[in-house]
């Protein structure tokens, strides 16, 4: 762990939680922790262990935007809750890290008149990007130096989480695997939207397998941007790709872990870290 801490500071463990994981899984042992990130300060990040394992592959959840909007505990008494995300990949034997981002949290969410998530501004959504990559960038190499280590480790990220999974990894992101989950267009980052990063010449520092999914009543911008820019694109770019595009949801429907998705992702996952 000391290089670990030369380079990202001491962590602060801000107390255990224990879950029991979904559908009568066993227990995991699941922590808020402080993970100190390159663009100064930290954040808080929730490090699920499943119960009894002594070494297991790492995987990093990268949530959406909703949560870093609102903030994890609003997030989750309207729906969407970072941790069930944490403990299906316990229940499926992977060590997992979930930051929470915080940049863009916005003060009045709920404004009738401004929508329930608000009007956030474009330098606030490059800041709250920005964030989400050093966000990531750190987990990995926190779980890539944790006791539990394999060697192995993945990301998976959801929306606002997916765009920042895909900058990550167009930056050389130490990933073994990656899933793509509905990832945003986000016209209003600018340089850090999906149309720039179908653009960049990044897509060679990919260096494993990317599971890209969608629902068939997904965003709109998001079907089109996927399925005509970053689809194409890493085709062309010779990723090793995979894609499920006809999961029965709309948007929100990947909030919670739905039977039908997380069996793909796990068994992706599986094959790919273990």
């Amino acid at each position: 762990m000391r290089g670990f801490v030369r380079f990202f500071g001491v962590l602060t463990i801000l107390g255990p939680l224990v879950f029991s994981g979904p559908r009568g899984s066993s227990a995991s042992e699941v922590k808020w922790i402080d993970l100190p990130v390159s663009t100064g300060g930290s954040v808080r990040a929730l490090l699920g262990i499943p119960d009894g394992i002594s070494k297991a592959p790492g995987v990093v959840y990268s949530h959406g935007t909703f949560v870093r909007r609102l903030g994890y505990d609003a997030a989750k008494a309207k729906g969407y809750d970072v941790a069930d995300y944490v403990e299906a990949l316990n229940k499926a034997g992977f060590v997992a890290l979930a930051p929470i981002r915080d940049e863009g949290v916005l003060p009045d969410p709920f404004n009738a008149r401004r929508g329930e998530v608000g009007r956030e501004s474009k330098p606030s959504i490059k800041a709250g990007m920005e964030q989400g990559i050093a966000s990531l960038q750190a987990a990995v190499a926190f779980l890539r130096e944790h006791p539990t280590a394999t060697g192995k480790v993945g990301g998976i990220g959801f929306s606002e989480g997916g765009l920042v999974t895909l900058w990550s990894l167009l930056r050389k992101l130490d990933t073994n695997a990656a899933v793509l989950m509905s990832p945003a267009t986000f016209k209003k980052a600018g340089r850090l939207n999906m149309k720039n990063a179908a653009k960049s010449d990044g897509f060679a520092n990919i260096k494993g397998p990317v599971l890209i999914t969608l629902g068939e009543h997904d965003n709109p911008a998001i079907l089109k941007g996927v399925k005509s820019r970053l689809i194409p694109k890493m085709k062309d770019e010779d990723v090793t790709l995979e894609t499920r595009l006809t999961y029965p949801g709309d948007h929100s429907w990947f909030w919670k872990v739905q039977p039908e998705h997380f069996s793909d992702v796990r068994a992706f996952l599986i094959q790919h870290l273990n």
